[in-house]
């Protein structure tokens, strides 16, 4: 099993392939992830990935206040999306509030699917958390 630094690097180095448009590199490091995980490890993985997603919305609407007295991160679905799509969103946002029992369950839902339905799910994950940063580095540079 990876030790928990190599895990954190994958999970950048994830990230890295998926936000710079190289689908098969990130396809491949997440099933390597995968391989060598756990469920409690594969969990700890989503939550990192989670992790830059919160960092990420937080960076798209700085004038948000937080905390308990602040916002709660909703995401709205403006066309169909698969179930893995809306995993992705509610475990993100979930995360995102703290709201462990609502992740936990949403983890516990993922796990129980099919091995199918539990890896779209995970790579829904990468996809949305890669948009919400391409569309934070395009904010950036004034493109979006």
């Amino acid at each position: 099993m990876m030790t928990d630094e190599q895990a954190t690097q994958a999970v950048w180095d994830l990230m890295g392939h998926a936000i710079e448009g190289r689908g098969e590199q990130a396809a491949r490091l997440l099933a390597e992830i995968g391989a060598d995980s756990d469920g409690p490890r594969m969990y700890g993985i989503c939550c990192a990935i989670a992790e830059i997603g919160k960092a990420t919305l937080r960076q798209l609407y700085p004038h948000m206040t937080w905390g308990p007295s602040g916002y709660m991160w909703a995401m709205q679905q403006l066309g169909p999306g698969s179930p893995a799509d809306v995993w992705a969103a509610r475990f993100l946002v979930a995360y995102a509030d703290g709201d462990k029992a609502n992740a936990n369950a949403l983890w516990s839902a993922a796990t129980a699917a099919s091995g199918d339905e539990h890896v779209d799910s995970i790579c829904a994950l990468v996809t949305t958390v890669a948009g919400l940063a391409i569309t934070a580095l395009r904010k950036k540079r004034g493109e979006a």
